[in-house]
């Protein structure tokens, strides 16, 4: 723009500024253009045993719809361990959701302080609630629209769609059947993060695998009856400590390899943009706006921003990934500024 407008005039003031101001307060060019990504320095949360927090997340709707009629996927995993439960749903709706976390994975696994859940509307329903506060379980749900936040049991969906495709390509109807076995198979590989296997930190020995049962081999882990508990609870504390060790080094290492910028500090009252791609039908999906607003912050707690559509509405929340601050007035504000010598000898504005 400026190389077409200095191709025709070459004598404006400040063109570089004006141009960047007048763009800035372009409502439509906010709502579209995408805010630069940073990246806030996250903390880590690293617990000390299994059973102390568990994530969970459904995926779905999955296509073709089983044949007896699944088609979503329940992945819940135990943050320190990473053992997995994976569990075929024909709805994500509570009266299939509870039994299912209460028979195929408290049952099995204990229950746990504090579950991890995205704020999807499955898991914010009151009777999810009110269900949790029974069971004295803390409820934590991370950002809208922030995958990272729950990004365990996120990661999970793609092992566990990859594998799923290789080996029911032939029968895809049938995929439900083959998620036993792909849990097994996860649950017995060493996690690259804790340098042991789930089932290990979870059982303290090595599942008995197929392999096993054909060299006549099995693990029996710390339990060896030349071990007195004392040694059996001494190898398991190792065992775990060695674990958590290994998640802080590869935190850590992970860590050096961004560049983290400080975290956008917003007032109240200020009026920002969220990213949410607009719901005009008429318009293609390519061509949506990406930012809805602008809306006034309440206040800035950390990462998460707490603002209002409207003066009376509801109080939302937004991750400080999905928000960008929303500018208008710039270029009225910088004209209002202009000195009288901004005006041509024939009386015409300098743009």
């Amino acid at each position: 723009m400026k190389q077409l407008i200095e191709s025709r005039v070459n004598d404006i003031d400040d063109l570089s500024n004006k141009i960047k101001l007048y763009i800035k307060d372009c409502e439509v060019c906010q709502r579209r253009n995408i805010c630069m990504k940073r990246i806030p320095e996250y903390k880590s949360v690293i617990f000390e045993s299994p059973g102390q927090n568990l994530c969970a997340d459904i995926m779905g709707p999955v296509t073709p719809v089983a044949a007896d009629g699944t088609k979503y996927v329940l992945s819940v995993m135990d943050s320190f361990s990473r053992y997995c439960y994976i569990i075929p749903l024909k709805s994500y709706n509570f009266d299939e959701l509870a039994p299912a976390l209460m028979n195929k994975v408290f049952c099995y696994h204990g229950f746990p302080k504090t579950l991890r859940t995205d704020g999807g509307g499955n898991f914010r329903s009151d009777e999810f609630q009110k269900w949790l506060n029974k069971l004295n379980i803390i409820h934590e749900m991370s950002s809208p629209h922030h995958s990272e936040g729950n990004c365990l049991v996120e990661r999970s969906f793609k092992w566990i769609a990859d594998t799923v495709a290789k080996i029911a390509r032939e029968r895809p109807t049938l995929w439900p059947d083959f998620l036993p076995m792909v849990m097994f198979n996860y649950n017995s590989t060493v996690n690259s993060t804790t340098g042991s296997s789930p089932f290990l930190l979870t059982h303290l020995r090595e599942p008995n695998c197929y392999l096993d049962q054909f060299l006549g081999t099995y693990s029996t882990g710390i339990f060896d009856s030349s071990r007195t508990t004392y040694d059996m609870l001494e190898k398991a504390a190792i065992i775990r400590k060695t674990a958590k060790e290994a998640m802080e080094a590869t935190r850590n290492i992970e860590n050096k390899k961004y560049k983290y910028d400080s975290i956008p500090k917003f007032e109240s009252d200020d009026l920002i943009l969220i990213k949410n791609a607009d719901s005009d039908k008429d318009v293609g999906s390519k061509f949506k706006l990406l930012y809805q607003g602008p809306f006034m912050v309440i206040q800035q707690k950390g990462e998460r921003i707490y603002y209002k559509k409207s003066k009376n509405g509801k109080t939302l929340c937004a991750h400080i990934s999905n928000v960008k601050p929303y500018f208008k007035g710039c270029f009225d504000d910088y004209l209002s500024n202009i000195q009288k010598d901004a005006y041509s000898g024939k009386g015409e504005v300098r743009f």
